[in-house]
């Protein structure tokens, strides 16, 4: 083993440092000095998640400035960080970076030498000449995935004919950092992927007890700490899986609330696609006079539902009955749709069930539909951008409430729109306010992308256009819900749906100065403009700030729109709808390295007809499911991932995402997982 190779990596995984929480790391020297390092970054073929020595013929640890080295080869090496020796005998002294020992300079810690392979450091520069020295601090790091999920890493491992001191990205295909849970992997061979530093907490009723990620706080799931619930913002944790029931919790250190505050970052909240309320609009759609409908899938899970949907202010009001895992379809006529510029009641659907279900929204008329998932009441939020595709009459977006009055929404134009009769352009604002069950539509001829929404409460904003006509297609209806600003995302991967090679995306920035990078071109935005890009190939996007990715299908069939979801909004179980009227797909992205460690509808993904692309360690499944109907559920046993579900027929199509189940019993060990996840995991260690 090279010299430098044993304090690669215990930054990034295995006997990492003991501190709370990385702050940002800067470049010094190199050709991108004073700029922050990005996480992770491609080099040769290889993803780091922390500096790394390879490549240097000193061992210096480096890092790229962006998020492609290979492409961009921006770098500088990495900001010294102060670490504090354990025991030996310099307890308590800073370590000294370089340091030299026997005939070689070590630019961090290392484990060579050391009988049991803990990692040490000299607090001089010269170790042979001064002999005072420490251990590195020194923590736990658990296997998330493969077939040692949970467990811990155990260091030093042997794999293949190398010793490893740390996690390593050697043997995998995405350069994705494992470790194996043994110290021979040879023999044993259980191993899982690296996961990120832990968590304590700090004050609160449980200092100093690690963070428990995610964890449930009222009705929601959060990923990361949070401050929503504190009256200054000030981030926390629960060291549970469920604050409402154990009331465990400590803030976060005080370095994660300083990048906070600095970068203006919004709380990482997982959405979940399976909740108790939801509402929706029926937007119009082309010839609102002709028979529209507007078609609700209600789907239930392990539990049977009692759901009541209702649209105030009319007489619409049905209860219907869901078996466990099944589903049920509700037609809305025209009658229901919002029409035209302004404000409206009797329009907004209300969808209540006792148990956690999800809700799917059809638009439909003769050649003209699409589709998207409802988000539930919890997943709302306060700030929204707006985007609408294409060119002509009519695009249109819609703002609404549920049972609550939102005392004001703000409203700053980008394109024209009316509102009381008013004319509004580019940089004008306006605002209204929201009864109960009311609902709010725009519609203008002029492009409407960047408008931006603020609420005083949560609202649910819904966009499109009433006929959409592609480069080679005719009009189709466009319609999806959008995910509010604090659910954006800074890494995607996109790729063409069914081949196609005139499809576009639309990248949005909320925040100032948000670099963005595609491939090989770099793009800086500021709060409301976008990049229109086509898709002819397969894109890796990352960005500086959180974005939102629109894609819209328009090449060959009728257009669609959907959203694309962010690597981090991924979940190992969905639940989704098609229709049979069309020929119907699913696209998976994900880091699993075989179609066999799905389950599709209790089968394997591997007894599907299917086509599979890779990119950056990322593998592409588009599945056909064919003229299929009803409910359907995809599976993965250890790895999140993402999915779109789309379907095509001549003149018409439609396409979707959804956040899909968040675990129910996050945490400790032993507790029993969520009945979708056992009913999921006994299909798979059957069919194993």
């Amino acid at each position: 083993m090279n010299h430098h190779f044993s304090f690669v990596l215990f930054m990034c995984c295995g006997w990492s440092l003991s501190h709370a929480a990385d702050t940002k790391t800067y470049a010094v020297g190199g050709n991108a000095d004073g700029e922050p390092c990005v996480f992770p970054f491609i080099y040769n073929s290889k993803w780091y998640m922390d500096c790394t020595g390879d490549g240097t013929s000193d061992g210096r640890l480096w890092c790229s400035t962006t998020a492609d080295y290979n492409m961009n080869k921006k770098w500088g090496y990495c900001q010294q960080k102060v670490i504090y020796a354990v025991g030996g005998n310099a307890n308590g002294q800073p370590c000294v970076f370089p340091f030299k020992y026997k005939s070689k300079s070590y630019w961090g810690c290392t484990g060579d030498d050391s009988s049991e392979g803990r990692l040490w450091c000299s607090t001089t520069g010269d170790y042979n000449k001064d002999k005072k020295w420490g251990y590195c601090p020194q923590k736990l790091t658990y296997a998330v995935g493969g077939n040692a999920n949970g467990q811990p890493c155990v260091f030093p491992f042997k794999y293949s004919s190398k010793v490893y001191w740390g996690c390593t990205g050697d043997g995998s295909s995405g350069g994705r950092l494992w470790c194996s849970t043994t110290a021979d992997y040879n023999k044993d061979k259980t191993w899982g992927y690296y996961t990120p530093n832990l968590i304590y907490a700090v004050g609160g009723s449980a200092n100093g007890q690690l963070c428990v990620f995610p964890f449930i706080y009222k009705s929601k799931w959060y990923s990361d700490c949070t401050g929503v619930g504190t009256s200054d913002g000030r981030l926390w944790c629960a060291t549970t899986g469920d604050y409402n029931k154990d009331n465990k919790w400590g803030y976060c250190p005080q370095e994660l609330n300083d990048a906070h505050n600095a970068e203006q970052t919004t709380t990482t909240e997982m959405p979940s696609g399976a909740q108790k309320t939801f509402i929706v609009v029926f937007m119009e759609n082309y010839f609102p006079e002709s028979a529209s409908t507007f078609q609700l899938h209600l789907v239930a899970y392990s539990e049977a539902a009692k759901i009541d949907v209702t649209i105030e202010n009319s007489k619409f009001h049905q209860t219907v009955y869901v078996g466990s895992n099944n589903s049920t379809m509700l037609s809305l006529s025209n009658q229901y749709m919002a029409t035209g510029n302004g404000l409206a009641t009797g329009k907004v659907v209300t969808v209540k069930s006792d148990v956690d279900i999800s809700v799917f929204g059809f638009n439909i008329v003769d050649l003209t539909a699409d589709a998207s998932s409802i988000l539930p009441v919890e997943d709302l939020g306060t700030e929204y951008f707006i985007f609408t595709p294409g060119s002509g009459y009519k695009k249109q977006f819609a703002v609404a409430t549920g049972v609550n009055r939102i005392e004001w929404v703000n409203v700053t134009v980008s394109g024209s729109l009316t509102y009381n009769g008013k004319s509004y352009s580019t940089g004008d604002t306006f605002s209204f306010s929201l009864a109960p069950h009311q609902v709010i539509q725009f519609q203008s001829s002029t492009d409407l992308t960047g408008t931006r929404i603020v609420a005083s409460a949560p609202v649910a904003v819904f966009t499109g256009h009433v006929c959409y006509a592609g480069p080679d297609t005719k009009c189709d209806v466009l319609f999806q819900q959008l995910y509010p600003v604090r659910d954006w995302g800074k890494s995607f991967i996109v790729v063409p749906l069914a081949n196609h090679t005139k499809d576009i995306i639309d990248i949005m920035a909320a925040y100032a100065d948000t670099t963005v990078k595609v491939n090989q071109k770099e793009y800086t935005l500021q709060p409301g403009s976008h990049i229109h890009l086509t898709v002819d190939k397969s894109i890796l996007l990352n960005s500086s700030k959180p974005v939102w990715v629109s894609y819209l299908s328009q090449d060959k069939n009728d257009p669609f729109l959907t959203t694309v979801l962010p690597l981090q909004m991924t979940s190992q179980h969905y639940k989704f709808v098609t229709d049979s009227f069309f020929d119907n797909y699913i696209m998976i992205v994900s880091q699993a390295s075989s179609p066999a460690e799905f389950f599709l509808d209790q089968k394997p993904l591997s007894q599907y007809s299917f086509f599979t692309k890779e990119m950056n360690g990322f593998r592409i499944w588009e599945v056909s499911l064919g003229k299929v109907h009803g409910v359907h559920e995809i599976f993965h046993k250890s790895l999140p991932f993402n999915v779109y579900v789309y379907g095509f027929e001549a003149s018409v199509s439609y396409g979707y995402t959804t956040s899909g189940l968040q675990p129910k019993n996050p945490g400790a060990q032993g507790t029993t997982v969520n009945q979708e996840e056992e009913n999921a995991r006994r299909w798979f260690e059957n069919a194993g």
